[in-house]
């Protein structure tokens, strides 16, 4: 997706992000007013050592060679005052501040002398000269500070240092490595070429647990971006689970090729198939009727609706596990599939099917009259609010009948919350499980085009999250860690307060979370709980100004420069804002593919 560029308008108020700080302007006085100062005082007692770092500064300027060049003049310096002896160097570099000193000393006696301060200056022909030794020395020093001090003061993005050999030589040597495919380091992972040193920029795994936020306009490129981190994740045989709700093919055709590479095991649920996904088998009927329950949309419900809604999904599951279907009469001639938990759940949604089921529930079963008492309650409860029994059966049937529904069952023969039988069962690729998946370290990757199949995709991606937050939250009961790569990619498509409930279980459990959006209120609302945030390409001016008041600079000017830098980046630049431990802000990244990913 192109991004639209900015008219001769819009780049005129380009400091217009951020309000202006009172003590501005007073700061930049008082700033100039020791400038003048510092001038004043060396044209007076050191005019080489001004002479010297005012052609240094420019020099600088204008070949934009890096401040490492001034050590060259800073050695002449020291080796010229060695070879002539420390102390001739230092009585010809004071030798004129004292002529001066004592001339400007006797002008209290006599005034008249500030009208003839050319006689302060006599013999400057010789003495000037024999301060250029240490002249060269505070020179270096000088121009090497007030090069310091404009580096922080701003980020100016152009002029930039031209590269050097050493530079072309890095720079040369990251790109190979990149495209080679090595993007795992001893800590983290190599995100891209970050082209102002030449080095990769790189992120650890440890800012990847405090979360990576990864924003761009188009999602193609907040996909390719933040790759890397997955791709270093499966070289590591982290569990990588990948909840895609832009059904993205790049990203699916890179995560298989990058597990190919790795001999890394990966299975993927779409609306293609073959991959079966149904995370309520194998639970208590409790866990089931919270997966489901989180699964729903309730928008439009108020909470005593949802709350009778939750009640009767409970009652439904614990009905429909007590009470199996029947055995089909005579078998078929191949393994036959096991019906689906959904299909049950939206059978018993009819109040009148959900007493008959109660009454088929044998009477030996502990607890059955307390569950025919909440059955009776549950019933009633939903007659009165008739809103949340259409929320519930209205999503869950048009969640089956669509693309996606059919591979929302089984992959083999087995009864509903129980273990599987000894039958033969399906290949194990057929099987795509988020618990099996953190436990073997390996891989699922769930294809979700929300363009394509709408509320349908949206109600996986939900019960993706939460069978994910389920299983993660049993590891941190047991005091478990697991070593976890969990990737939302157009996380604006997931309920905030999911993403907030995966993110506090990522410490504790030894689970990364990665968010991708392309949606740049969703970026700006989920920065200041990211660790790490990158973005590619132009960014809005909301987000800009947002990221640049996150980075923490102290000065106005540094945030302007930021937002900035951030608004009018390359299509194929992205930036990195790391927010600890280590702060950092590096602009001007790139991407550079692996050879065995598939091209933009």
């Amino acid at each position: 997706m192109s991004v639209p560029t900015a008219s001769a308008a819009d780049r005129l108020p380009r400091r217009s992000g951020l309000p202006a700080q009172p003590g501005r302007s007073r700061r930049a006085e008082l700033t100039a007013a020791i400038g003048v100062a510092a001038v004043v005082t060396q044209l007076l007692f050191a005019q080489a050592t001004l002479i010297l770092a005012v052609g240094a500064a420019l020099t600088g300027r204008v070949s934009r060679w890096r401040p490492l060049w001034l050590a060259a003049p800073a050695a002449a310096g020291a080796l010229w005052a060695a070879v002539i002896g420390p102390g001739r160097a230092a009585a010809g570099f004071v030798a004129g501040p004292r002529q001066v000193a004592v001339y400007l000393a006797g002008t209290p006696g006599h005034p008249a002398r500030l009208l003839h301060l050319s006689a302060a200056f006599s013999g400057a022909a010789h003495w000037v000269p024999r301060q250029i030794p240490l002249a060269l020395l505070a020179a270096a020093a000088e121009a090497a500070a007030a090069a310091w001090l404009g580096a922080r003061g701003r980020l100016s993005r152009r002029p930039g240092y031209r590269p050097g050999l050493v530079h072309a030589i890095l720079r040369r040597r990251t790109q190979a490595v990149l495209s080679g495919g090595s993007v795992v380091t001893r800590d983290g992972c190599r995100l891209g070429l970050d082209s102002a040193s030449g080095r990769p920029a790189e992120l650890s795994w440890a800012d990847a647990a405090g979360g990576v936020l990864v924003s761009s306009a188009d999602p193609q490129l907040a996909a390719q971006v933040g790759f890397p981190l997955a791709c270093a994740a499966i070289r590591r045989r982290k569990s990588v689970i990948v909840i895609d709700l832009t059904g993205s093919a790049w990203l699916t055709g890179a995560l298989t090729a990058a597990s190919e590479a790795a001999g890394a095991p990966l299975s993927r649920f779409s609306a293609a198939g073959p991959g079966c996904y149904e995370p309520f088998r194998g639970h208590p009927p409790s866990r089931v009727a919270r997966l489901v329950a989180q699964m729903i949309d309730w928008t439009g419900t108020s909470d005593q609706q949802r709350q009778a809604g939750q009640r009767y999904l409970a009652d439904a599951c614990a009905v429909l596990a007590a009470a199996p279907p029947a055995p089909p009469p005579a078998p078929p001639p191949a393994p036959p599939l096991a019906a689906p938990v959904l299909e049950g759940l939206i059978t018993l949604l009819e109040p009148a099917a959900l007493r008959g089921a109660m009454s088929g529930v044998p009477g030996h079963l502990p607890h059955r009259d307390a569950l025919a008492r909440r059955v009776a309650g549950s019933v009633a409860a939903l007659a009165a609010e008739p809103a949340a029994g259409a929320a519930l059966q209205g999503q869950l049937r048009r969640l089956r009948a669509s693309a996606l529904g059919p591979w929302l069952r089984p992959p083999a023969a087995q009864p509903p919350f129980r273990a599987a039988p000894a039958a033969p069962a399906a290949p194990a690729s057929l099987a795509v499980s988020v618990g099996q998946a953190v436990r073997d370290r390996g891989g699922a990757a769930f294809s979700l085009d929300r363009g394509a199949h709408g509320e349908a995709a949206a109600m996986i991606g939900r019960l993706v999250v939460a069978d994910l937050t389920a299983v993660l939250s049993d590891l941190r009961d047991l005091r478990l860690r697991t070593d976890c790569l969990a990737w939302i990619h157009g996380c604006e498509g997931a309920s905030r307060q999911s993403l907030a409930d995966l993110a506090g279980l990522g410490p504790p459990t030894g689970t990364a979370l990665l968010l991708s959006t392309a949606s740049a209120a969703a970026a700006a609302s989920l920065a200041p709980a990211a660790r790490v945030v990158v973005t590619a390409g132009p960014a809005d001016q909301a987000l800009a100004t947002r990221l640049a008041e996150l980075a923490g600079f102290r000065d106005e000017d540094s945030q302007l420069a930021m937002a900035d830098l951030l608004r009018w980046q390359d299509e194929d630049e992205f930036a990195v804002l790391a927010r600890g431990p280590r702060r950092r802000f590096q602009p001007e990244c790139r991407s550079v593919p692996a050879p065995w990913a598939p091209r933009r």
